[in-house]
């Protein structure tokens, strides 16, 4: 979603969300965390370096989610949008190249994260060379979704976000999108809390631990 202005509140919030992360990765088994922080005017980007539950070395680019409710309905989806737009149209060259980009900075991965108030309530951590995948197949869920008219009249497809490639963590009225992410079988997943679809989410990513051959007790 393109913001046309920001407001002095959503940078304070940014501000405490990034604050929180490497106190949350240390209390999930992550060891050596290194949190850095590089401005651009009032705008932050955030990278953290450190050694997993497993062993491995992880370089975090940190990407953080929008969360709005529909029709009074607080909290019912939580989205993070990769980029701004896409080039001529071409979606996956596209987000291939962002995630070579990152690759040659030094990140291994995408640390996405939602906070709640004063708790990280959504952390996904996805392997850069498995991004691409993992949003081909959540567009490819909303397509089917739309394409039956399961949610209705809706035309938008999730991924694709008014024209800005875009990472579902929840959407309670699809379910079946968000869990194309928890699901994927390369996907480290530190936390997952909430209720409604976040709950087959936490399953689906105890899931998803077990595959990448961590302990699902230090993960959640």
């Amino acid at each position: 979603m393109t913001r046309e202005f920001r407001t002095p509140e959503s940078y304070q919030a940014e501000k405490i969300t990034r604050a929180m992360l490497a106190s949350f990765l240390e209390e999930r088994g992550f060891t050596g965390v290194d949190d850095q922080r590089r401005r651009y005017g009032q705008n932050e980007s955030q990278t953290i370096h450190a050694v997993d539950p497993s062993g491995r070395d992880v370089s975090m680019r940190v990407k953080l989610c929008w969360r709005r409710g529909r029709e009074g309905k607080a909290e019912t989806y939580s989205a993070s949008q990769l980029l701004a737009n896409v080039k001529d149209g071409a979606w996956e060259k596209t987000l291939n190249a962002y995630a070579n980009k990152l690759r040659t900075e030094g990140a291994t991965d995408l640390l996405v994260v939602q906070r709640d108030g004063s708790k990280i309530v959504h952390a996904a951590l996805i392997a850069l060379v498995s991004l691409t995948e993992i949003w081909t197949a959540q567009r490819d869920e909303s397509a089917k979704l739309i394409k039956s008219k399961t949610m209705g009249n809706r035309k938008k497809n999730h991924a694709e976000n008014g024209g800005s490639p875009t990472l579902w963590l929840q959407d309670d009225l699809a379910p079946s999108v968000p869990q194309k992410l928890w699901q994927h079988s390369r996907l480290f997943h530190p936390h997952a809390l909430g209720n409604g679809a976040n709950r087959n989410s936490a399953k689906s990513a105890t899931r998803s631990s077990t595959v990448s051959g961590l302990p699902d007790s230090r993960w959640e």
